[in-house]
Parts: C-alpha cells; sequence; structure tokens
C-alpha cells in the first residue's frame, strides 16, 4: 500500500497524513510571517485583523471574503496557495471558525500567537471546513485560508463565531477520531495491520456518533478500514466497507466527485486482486473518467488511475494497451513536474522526486520482462528523471553558494572537483590525482 505501491493504493490513507505534513508547514511559514514583515512581490496577504469589542466571555462575530489565486502565497509543503486572516481572542472563550467555498477543496488552520497550530479541519461539510475550539489564552490568533490540493484556486468566506458546549464536544470527539487515525496511518506505515484495526473501527464508531452515518468522513474511515483488511488479504471483509464507502460518497458528493473515484479505484484494486479483471476494469476505467474531467488530465490522480489501468492489462497480457496508457501517464507526470518542481522547496523536490521512483522502476520491469517494445518509453523515462535530479541539485549548489564567504565559496568548488573526480573513476575515467582519490 505504500512504498513502490503507494501510488498504486491511490493514496487511500493519505488525506489525514497529508493533514498532518500540512500542519507542519503551516507552522514553518506562519512562524517566518509572525516576526518578519512579508517580502513585496512575492505574494498578496490578504489579511485582516479584528478586535472584538465585546467583554470577557462573549465573542463578536466576524465574517471575511477572501480569494485564492496566483497572487496568493503558497506553503512550501506542497505550493498550495493559501491566505492569512487574524483576530484577537480571550482565554476561555469557545469559538466557531468555518470557511466555505463552491470553487475548491477547502483547508482551514488555527494557529496561536507564537505560530502553533493548535486546531485544523479539511472536511466539514462536502468540500468546507470548520473549527471548533476554546482558546488557550488572551491575544492574536491567526487563521490560515487553505486549499487542500496544490492548484486550486477560487473565493471562500470565513466566518468566526461564538460557539455551543454541544460544537466544542463535537469538535472535541472529532478531534480524537483524528488522532487515531494518525495512529493508523503509522501503523499501516509499519505493516501493523493487526493493530491498526481496533484503532480505525474507534475512529469509525466516533464519526458515525457525531456525524450521521451517511458523512463523508464516515465514508473515509470505512475506506482506510477496508484498505488494512485487503492489506491483511482478508477480501470478505474489505468488500462491503469499500462499497459502503462508495455509496456514501455517491450520494453525499455526487457520482463525479474525486473522492468517488477513489472509492472505485481502490475497489478496483480488491477485485484485480482477487482474479475479477472484468468488474476491476470498469471501475478504473470509471474512475479515470471522474480524474480526468473534475481534475484535469495532468493530476496526480490521473496519472494513478492510468498506472493502475496499466497494470491490470499488464497482467492479463495485453501489453500493447498497458504501453499506451503507461505512455500517457508518464507525460502526465511530466508535465505535473513542471508544475510542482517550481513552487516547493530544494528539500520538498528531491523527496517528491523520491516517491516516482516506483513508477521509474515498473516501466523499466514492464520493457524488460514484457514488451520490448517499451525500451524507448524506459530509456525516456530515465532520462528525464535523472535531468530532474540534476537539476534539483545544481539549485541547490547554487543557493548554498550565495551563503557562503569567498573563502568557502573555493572550498565548495573544490568539493565539486573532487565528486567529479570520483564520478570518472566509477566509469573507468582517467584523473590527475587518481592515486591520492584511493
Amino acid at each position: 500500500m505504500y512504498g513502490s505501491r503507494s501510488r498504486k493504493a491511490a493514496r487511500s490513507l493519505s488525506r489525514s497524513a497529508k493533514a498532518a505534513r500540512r500542519r507542519l508547514a503551516a507552522a514553518a511559514v506562519m512562524a517566518l510571517a509572525l516576526v518578519a514583515p512579508m517580502v513585496p512581490g512575492v505574494g498578496t496577504v490578504r489579511s485582516a485583523v479584528a478586535q472584538s469589542q465585546a467583554t470577557a466571555g462573549s465573542f463578536e462575530p466576524l465574517t471575511f471574503t477572501g480569494e485564492l489565486n496566483s497572487d496568493s502565497l503558497r506553503l512550501s509543503e506542497d505550493g498550495s496557495f493559501y491566505q492569512v486572516h487574524e483576530f484577537s481572542g480571550e482565554a476561555g472563550q469557545t469559538l466557531v471558525i468555518e470557511m466555505v467555498s463552491e470553487d475548491f477543496d477547502t483547508f482551514l488552520f488555527l494557529l496561536d500567537a507564537s505560530g502553533t497550530p493548535i486546531a485544523q479541519n479539511d472536511d466539514s461539510e462536502g468540500t468546507n471546513s470548520r473549527i471548533a475550539v476554546t482558546l488557550p489564552g488572551t491575544g492574536r490568533y491567526t487563521v490560515i485560508a487553505n486549499s487542500f490540493s496544490a492548484g486550486e484556486t477560487g473565493r471562500y468566506q470565513l466566518m468566526i463565531r461564538e460557539g455551543s458546549a454541544q460544537e466544542l464536544e463535537r469538535g472535541e470527539q472529532l478531534a480524537e477520531a483524528d488522532r487515531l487515525n494518525q495512529q493508523v496511518i503509522q501503523l499501516n506505515q509499519q505493516g501493523r495491520y493487526s493493530e491498526a484495526i481496533p484503532l480505525a473501527q474507534q475512529a469509525l464508531a466516533i464519526r458515525e456518533t457525531a456525524l450521521g452515518e451517511n458523512h463523508p468522513d464516515v465514508a473515509t474511515s470505512l475506506n482506510n478500514l477496508a484498505e488494512l483488511y485487503r492489506a491483511q488479504g482478508n477480501y470478505a471483509a474489505a468488500e462491503p466497507l469499500y462499497q459502503r464507502s462508495l455509496s456514501i460518497r455517491e450520494t453525499a458528493l455526487g457520482e463525479t466527485h474525486p473522492d468517488v473515484a477513489q472509492s472505485l479505484n481502490n475497489l478496483a484494486l480488491l477485485y484485480q486482486a482477487q482474479g475479477n479483471y472484468a468488474a476491476a476494469e470498469l471501475l478504473y476505467q470509471r474512475s479515470l473518467s471522474i480524474r480526468e474531467t473534475a481534475l484535469g488530465e495532468n493530476h496526480p490522480d490521473v496519472a494513478t488511475s492510468l498506472n493502475n489501468l496499466a497494470g491490470l492489462y499488464q497482467v492479463q497480457g495485453n501489453s500493447v494497451a498497458a504501453l499506451t496508457l503507461l505512455e500517457r501517464a508518464a507525460e502526465s507526470q511530466e508535465a505535473q513536474l513542471d508544475l510542482t518542481l517550481a513552487v516547493i522547496s530544494e528539500t520538498r523536490r528531491r523527496a517528491y522526486l523520491t516517491t516516482l521512483s516506483g513508477e521509474t522502476d515498473a516501466i523499466i520491469s514492464f520493457n524488460l520482462q514484457a514488451a520490448p517494445e517499451a525500451a524507448s518509453l524506459a530509456l525516456t523515462t530515465l532520462l528525464r528523471r535523472k535531468g530532474r535530479v540534476l537539476d534539483a541539485t545544481a539549485e541547490s549548489y547554487a543557493a548554498l553558494r550565495q551563503q557562503l564567504t569567498p573563502e568557502n565559496q573555493a572550498l565548495l568548488d573544490e568539493l565539486i572537483q573532487i565528486d567529479t573526480q570520483r564520478a570518472n573513476l566509477f566509469f573507468g575515467e582517467p584523473v590527475d590525482g587518481q592515486a591520492a582519490l584511493l
């Protein structure tokens, strides 16, 4: 489900994992924003500082209207756009913060005066977000209005109001479900499925009670539990959970929503594992169609669907159809790389490229074992990936050089020269000072 198969598993538990990583990225961004002014030209922050005029224990409702677009700031984690809104609150106030948009899938963070995240939400009702929290202290608070996926744009409304005890209790229950889900993700990554399943069941029960049995978050919990059973090979337990998750999403979100495509994809993976190739093919094709229409041809999830359908054709011996889809997936990933690498940090670039190693290995394996006619695709993919790595390395050296003194720049040049000589030795080419290098 993870590692080289992470994309084939269709990021089934990735929404919560991504939320955890995004929390760290938001903290890092805001820690800088709170101690230093924004650099002109980098981005526009539509922030509003509002001081409640009410007495302690009450809060005057606030409403902000904003927009995520190409002028917005971007999180270094994934390049997604965000805007900042600020307000002043008092210790003990119970507040509800809601972010509503018809244009994109929202992601909401609340940070204290030090830039530490204290609450987050990305899926309250449909694409909207809601946080219910009791403020831990008196002072300034920062709300980050973000999108779930990079590149999403559009208008939104942010509302901050006083909340009830019932809303707070519900929020605490859902926070506990999120905490359990994070444990599930960690155990899943370690292959400790038997330990993860009871926690996933607890998270599901909490969400069913707090949200109702037909809420999209319940569908997510059902999907996650099904993934654990599938990883164990317990297909009989996994199938009804996948089917219920799919039904909820189709009803609550619509039959063409990307989350429906995820459910279709994961159910197809199950049928493929069972050898029911005809059923798997139909679901893969429907998932691909939804993703192409809803997300665009160059979205990473589209590449995932193409690769999964290609894998199905490959095990059926249909190398021609598989190669066509692998070529489309490779082109889609290259287009996405152009967009993604342009906006994320150097460290994230290298990490992102590492995640593509599974697809690269699969293409090479396909060429060597099943389809010699795929040699051109394998060679092109290798060269493209190598070029991306070299670009990332070169930019890292350039950024480092700008921060060094002239003396240290000379040392860096010497290091680069030694690295080059070692590479030449590896490939059997003579170099000056060969004995010393050995």
